[in-house]
């Protein structure tokens, strides 16, 4: 796993935690973000074999390593090094068992304009530390991040919500 991956899903620890404590589903269980490396396919905060990955369990979010891009610098033999990760976000809509609901009453609501879905609790818990992100490598020392390539799909689906976004970081490798 790319230590982007792992610090991008790090910052929604405690995303997970706040949601579970302030939404609950109609049956009165917490809401439950599930958070999955797509890298190694297993969620993080329970054992491989313990996972079912069905979207009546929770709401996912996953990241995965998209790209690496270095390019020279001056005379020796650093670096100018962009990573891509992407991330997506998943889920149910309560009326067929999931954890999302529009309203907030039996469960989170996806995107919304009071920032209070979980797509904008997910982004802002990585612009909180969008500038230096110490997401890199001992070698690479991150200046930034952004936000890019953001597809609310959701409209596709009947009863399924899903979000697109990759996680870009720039920065400096010495090598």
């Amino acid at each position: 796993m790319s230590s982007e991956v792992t610090w991008v899903l790090d910052q929604f620890a405690s995303v997970a935690t706040t949601v579970s404590n302030n939404y609950t589903l109609a049956s009165g269980d917490p809401v439950q973000l599930e958070r999955v490396n797509r890298d190694e396919s297993r969620i993080l905060d329970q054992p491989p074999g313990d996972i079912q990955g069905e979207l009546q369990t929770g709401v996912f979010v996953g990241a995965t390593h998209v790209d690496t891009v270095r390019d020279p610098i001056g005379t020796e033999y650093d670096a100018d090094r962009e990573v891509v990760v992407g991330v997506r976000v998943t889920g149910l809509t309560h009326r067929e068992y999931g954890h999302i609901d529009p309203s907030g009453q039996n469960g989170i609501p996806f995107d919304d304009a009071d920032s209070a879905g979980i797509v904008q609790r997910l982004k802002d818990a990585l612009l909180a530390e969008r500038t230096w992100p110490a997401a890199g490598p001992a070698d690479v020392s991150y200046t930034h991040l952004e936000l890019q390539n953001e597809a609310n799909t959701s409209q596709q689906y009947a009863d399924t919500f899903r979000a697109d976004w990759d996680v870009v970081f720039s920065g400096h490798e010495e090598l």
